[in-house]
């Protein structure tokens, strides 16, 4: 086998570039193969003495460098799926494709998932509906990321906000040494919800009366648009 040196001084560009493509592949394969053995010892696992938990256990003692936690990613990454199609898009891909389907909710196709459609994200923002027999790596992981993002949430004007703190500090005013009243707010879908809490039914008139001194000292401003709103 030629040496580093050798390949600098003899290799050109295009052929060091071919011989990463393949070592990659490779690489690829490997991991194919060893899901495929893994699967196949779980079965045999049984004669390999009862000092060892489990397939894992066994292999991971016997074979240096070799954890539980690539194992399981072995096989979490290759459920479901034949050797012919592991070999052909690689447990990468496959793995990617599993957590875009987690993420979208839909169904991976098994055994063959090759026309799953997956929502490629594009540079303007829009997607590309694609099967993931055409989708490159990078293609599905990165739609697996936009699918996991959190929806954009519409927060509540900042004179909620302001309100919400006067009719708080009305309600500490009022119900000083009577009882621990609370306000709380929170928002959802651009709103400003608001909860007393802790009121006693024997002081409802009071808390009428906090609510409407807390909503009269608020500024002008805040007043003309409490009236458009309504």
């Amino acid at each position: 086998m030629e040496t580093l040196e050798e390949a600098e001084r003899e290799l050109t560009v295009e052929e060091i570039r071919d011989r990463i493509r393949e070592y990659v592949k490779q690489a690829s394969d490997a991991q194919v193969y060893i899901s495929a053995f893994y699967d196949y010892f779980k079965w045999q696992s049984v004669n390999a003495g009862p000092e060892y938990k489990n397939a894992s256990d066994y292999l991971c003692r016997h074979i240096p460098g070799l954890t539980r936690e690539e194992l399981s990613w072995y096989e979490n990454s290759s459920k479901g799926f034949m050797l012919n199609i592991r070999l052909y898009y690689g447990l990468k891909s496959l793995r990617a494709l599993r957590n875009y389907a987690k993420a979208a909710k839909i169904t991976v196709p098994s055994p063959d998932p090759s026309n799953t459609v997956v929502q490629v994200p594009q540079p303007d923002g829009t997607t590309v509906d694609k099967p993931f027999w055409r989708c490159s790596l990078n293609e599905v992981q990165r739609a697996a990321r936009v699918k996991r993002k959190p929806p954009l949430k519409t927060r509540a004007p900042v004179s909620d906000m302001v309100r919400w703190l006067y009719l708080g500090d009305s309600l500490n005013r009022h119900f000083k040494d009577v009882a621990p009243v609370r306000i709380d707010m929170r928002q959802e879908n651009g709103m400003a919800l608001v909860t007393v809490r802790d009121v006693p039914m024997a002081e409802m008139e009071r808390l009428i009366k906090a609510l409407r001194a807390g909503m009269d000292e608020q500024p002008f401003a805040l007043k003309d648009e409490n009236r458009n709103a309504a």
